[in-house]
């Protein structure tokens, strides 16, 4: 990662432009700072770390695996 510009948001936030090797290589850098970061853009990042969560959301908002009755076979 290249941070190229960074300047303080009057919200509070700092606004930071970097380039990553690839898009792959952002999402994995921005899933580590969780709700601590956001993608502005490109829209494919956002759409790919926007599903990542959901997935997460939805193996976690339901039961696990090793609470559930097991099947009879």
């Amino acid at each position: 990662m290249a941070v190229r510009a960074a300047e303080p948001g009057s919200d509070g936030w700092l606004r930071l432009e970097a380039t990553y090797q690839d898009l792959r290589h952002a999402e994995w850098a921005l899933w580590q700072l969780g709700t601590d970061a956001e993608a502005l853009t490109p829209e494919q990042l956002r759409v790919s770390l926007r599903d990542r969560a959901a997935a997460m959301a939805a193996r976690y908002g339901r039961t696990s695996r090793s609470e559930e009755p097991a099947e009879p076979r």
